[in-house]
């Protein structure tokens, strides 16, 4: 899915839908995966492994405080751990393609 920060509202009929799709492989591709709150994560995470990415409550009670501003050092190197398998991140500072 392009665009994939269109899957930040969990209860958005795209989501729905998207969660309704069956395929052996799931890529979602957008600059955005995170705006304002760690559940927008989340839902797209929960889109791309249903099975890992279960429980959203659980998910807020490891990460939640990191929106809040008030995380700690020990909960974004969890969640960096978490999310290495599951994300290629691109910066500028890479270089841009020739």
């Amino acid at each position: 899915m392009d665009e994939g920060h269109k899957l930040k509202n969990r209860n958005s009929k795209l989501a729905e839908a998207m969660r309704e799709l069956r395929a052996t492989r799931r890529l979602v591709l957008t600059g955005t995966p995170l705006q304002n709150h760690v559940s927008e994560l989340w839902s797209v995470l929960n889109f791309l492994d249903e099975s890992k990415f279960d429980d959203l409550d659980s998910f807020l009670d490891d990460f939640g405080s990191l929106s809040a501003g008030t995380g700690t050092v020990e909960q974004v190197n969890k969640l960096n751990k978490l999310l290495k398998p599951h994300l290629l991140r691109r910066e500028k500072a890479d270089g841009a393609m020739r």
